[in-house]
């Protein structure tokens, strides 16, 4: 990668962005003017009371310039230049630019309804001025790619190479730092800020171009990160360095198709086992006469359940929707069993069926009802 000295670059604007074509070869032998104009619209014409519709308007002259030194003012239309009828701006700027510098021209103009015609001098820029320029035009319009390689590819052409601005340096450590830190989308975001801001200070920055588009991958931002790793190829690194970036942007590509097919993927749900119908027992059981607990039914992790009755851990024997027959037992000298079989009589009421076996005693059945007090 290439390395660029520091110094302050002062931008400020000629013309407006349109009019930056006009220079994309070999600006230091075009035609330079030094004004900004506009297409006449109809509501042009009738906001501002123009006498004619035809030709292009002036909406500003550099102070010093050649259309200054010759008399054109802002408001004035041109309707010929150097004989020719300009159809629109993008074509008055053609017409400009392919004239040479230092030649006379003939330029006639409407001036609030009187057509009058000056000579003027064609100037020159000097590369940094159109550099200046251009700067200018891409911080109005940030997007404008086109632009961007305008300048990468004029910055290649100044010997010696364009001054690095101490802004463009200020924004490009801070987005080192904030990279360097990043963990997430929202990190690399704070970088990519700032790097934006480094670019628009020094558009043909290659170092700044590249870690940009690394801040891009990291949030996963893959066709702007493609995008501005085309634009560091333009800046001329070295061979190995511009085919290490085209393989990342075919990298870059395929992250892009991946994420899309992720998008696509309908997670589907955990099955979860249905819940057991001892669910439907659950809370503490009194009998209705005594108020004592007959049973409880606790739901314990993993979709485990204990059920206690009378302070004996109980045994499930039958359980459904409407029925929980479960047996506790004991020794006494004898083993003792004790069946309660509930079924429910209502939401929170039951009929508790309840026996022992083993006292020697032979079956000894009652019925109680119960009622739940608590889930």
């Amino acid at each position: 990668m290439k390395k660029i000295g520091l110094a302050v670059l002062t931008a400020f604007l000629l013309i407006p962005a349109f009019m930056y074509t006009a220079y994309a070869q070999t600006p230091q032998e075009k035609g330079y003017l030094g004004v900004s104009i506009q297409n006449i619209t109809e509501d042009l014409v009738k906001s501002l009371n123009l006498k004619t519709d035809k030709g292009v308007m002036v909406n500003g002259v550099v102070e010093g310039g050649p259309a200054d030194k010759a008399g054109l003012k802002k408001g004035d239309v041109i309707v010929t230049f150097d004989g020719r009828e300009p159809q629109d701006s993008r074509d008055l700027t053609s017409i400009v630019a392919a004239t040479p510098v230092d030649k006379e021209v003939r330029v006639r103009i409407n001036r609030e309804g009187m057509v009058t015609t000056l000579v003027i001098k064609l100037g020159k820029l000097e590369p940094k001025e159109v550099l200046n320029r251009y700067v200018a035009d891409l911080q109005k319009n940030p997007n404008d790619n086109a632009l961007r390689e305008i300048i990468i590819k004029f910055a290649q052409t100044m010997k010696p190479g364009p001054a690095m601005p101490e802004e463009a340096r200020r924004h490009f450590v801070e987005a080192g730092a904030l990279l360097a830190g990043a963990s997430d989308k929202r990190g690399a975001e704070l970088a990519i800020a700032e790097y934006r801001q480094a670019l628009l200070a020094a558009p043909w920055w290659p170092e700044a171009y590249y870690n940009y588009a690394v801040a891009l991958e990291l949030a996963e931002r893959y066709d702007d990160a493609a995008s501005v790793l085309k634009l560091y190829i333009k800046t001329n690194p070295s061979e190995n360095d511009a085919r290490k970036a085209l393989d990342k942007v075919y990298v870059l590509e395929a992250k892009k198709k991946l994420a899309a097919v992720k998008e696509t993927i309908i997670p589907q749900p955990i099955p979860q086992p249905p819940p057991s119908p001892i669910a439907k027992f659950k809370g503490v059981w009194k009998f209705t006469s005594t108020n004592q607990v007959a049973l409880t039914v606790t739901e314990m992790a993993g979709q485990q359940w204990r059920i206690m009755a009378q302070d004996l851990d109980a045994e499930v024997r039958e359980v459904n929707a409407h029925r929980l027959f479960v047996v506790t037992h004991f020794v006494n000298r004898v083993t003792v069993y004790n069946f309660y079989d509930l079924s429910f009589t209502g939401d929170n009421t039951a009929r508790c069926h309840f026996w022992l076996e083993g006292n020697g005693t032979g079956r000894n059945e009652q019925n109680f009802d119960v009622q739940r007090t608590s889930l």
